[in-house]
């Protein structure tokens, strides 16, 4: 974190102003904060933080949740990921296999992803045409800085 401070006027009508930066803020951050002037007559003004998570979830094309998927080869994948709780403005999914982002442009081609965001959550929807044993894998999807599923 950081504290940063601004100020003007002249005489008794100076004034300043105090600013709380919390960068990357994390639940841990959670909790009551206190602004305090030490003045003849003290004063303070509280404020409580509440650090809200993205949820992510994975789910297939009858809205179940995927654990364990198999596919008949030469079948079409669609999966959805559900993220809810986001702030604004949104920020982008990513779908990775095995921990490997995937790559839409690439030579397998027939991957594609459409986002549908509205506010407060994000809908992503991940399509493999024509799938393979090669496609095998553990499907995620990464929201923002790392709320994943």
């Amino acid at each position: 974190y950081s504290v940063h401070t601004s100020g003007g006027g002249r005489g008794s009508r100076r004034w300043w102003k105090y600013t709380l930066v919390i960068t990357e803020s994390q639940t841990s951050d959670n909790g009551l904060y206190r602004c305090q002037v030490a003045a003849r007559t003290p004063a303070f003004i509280d404020t409580v933080l509440a650090v809200i998570e993205p949820r992510a979830s994975v789910v297939d094309e009858r809205g179940k949740k995927v654990v364990e998927k198999h596919y008949k080869e030469g079948s079409m994948i669609e999966l959805l990921c559900l993220v809810d709780r986001i702030p604004f403005p949104h920020q982008e999914v990513v779908w990775t296999r095995t921990e490997e982002v995937l790559v839409f442009n690439n030579s397998r081609g027939g991957i594609s992803v459409r986002g549908e965001p509205k506010r407060g959550t994000v809908t992503s929807r991940l399509y493999v045409a024509n799938v393979s044993p090669s496609d095998s894998g553990i499907y995620a999807c990464v929201y923002g800085n790392g709320s994943t599923q």
